[in-house]
């Protein structure tokens, strides 16, 4: 697979990679938490992590409509996740806890977390050590 990077001033080089799914390269070892920062093409890799999803307890992916230029608009990337049993919610970081949000309230942030094990996160959750970070603990 060919893909193009693109620096400012028009300066682009073509490369040759290897690309591997997550499911290749897990191999079946369970995966907790898996955290996605792949600027728009978390539709395609979530596609090519169904088995580990089905076992992980979350995803953090980052929406901000950059799948548009891969052909996947973030409703699709959130359906994907619900048909593999995730619902979205946001982390209270001063309270160590998550809270479920609706498609509105994910909108006002490109940071999503789905979760598709809520009680084995809020168990986490709940044994967190506590840091004061600016005199807020969190």
């Amino acid at each position: 697979m060919w893909l193009v990077r693109v620096w400012p001033v028009f300066r682009v080089a073509r490369s040759k990679f290897l690309l591997h799914t997550i499911d290749e390269l897990v191999d079946g070892a369970r995966v907790s938490i898996l955290k996605m920062d792949v600027e728009g093409y978390e539709f395609q890799v979530i596609q090519g992590a169904r088995n580990t999803l089905r076992q992980a307890s979350a995803v953090i992916v980052e929406l901000n409509g950059s799948g548009n230029r891969y052909g996947h608009t973030d409703a699709e990337v959130v359906a994907l996740l619900r048909s593999l049993g995730y619902s979205s919610y946001r982390y209270v970081p001063e309270e160590h806890r998550i809270e479920e949000v609706g498609a509105e309230e994910m909108a006002k942030s490109p940071n999503a977390i789905f979760v598709r094990d809520v009680e084995g996160i809020r168990k986490a959750l709940a044994r967190a050590i506590r840091y004061d970070v600016g005199g807020v603990q969190v």
